[in-house]
């Protein structure tokens, strides 16, 4: 659900022409996941290429379902 907001919010943007870089959408994300994250949010913003919605989004199901 959080994701869906996020994205939405994201798609207003680009709708209004003023796009958010891949980067600053996925740290907005990460500041607003809670501390069981961490560990996963660490791995990927080291990470040399910013990760897609898509792939982020599949990233944090893999670790919420291992939770």
């Amino acid at each position: 659900m959080y994701m869906q907001q996020v994205k939405s919010l994201f798609d207003e943007y680009v709708a209004t022409g003023r796009p958010i870089s891949l980067e600053d959408f996925n740290l907005y994300i990460f500041l607003g996941l809670h501390g069981e994250f961490k560990d996963l949010v660490t791995s990927l913003v080291t990470k040399a290429e910013s990760l897609s919605y898509a792939g982020l989004h599949s990233h944090l199901l893999m670790h919420k379902t291992s939770l």
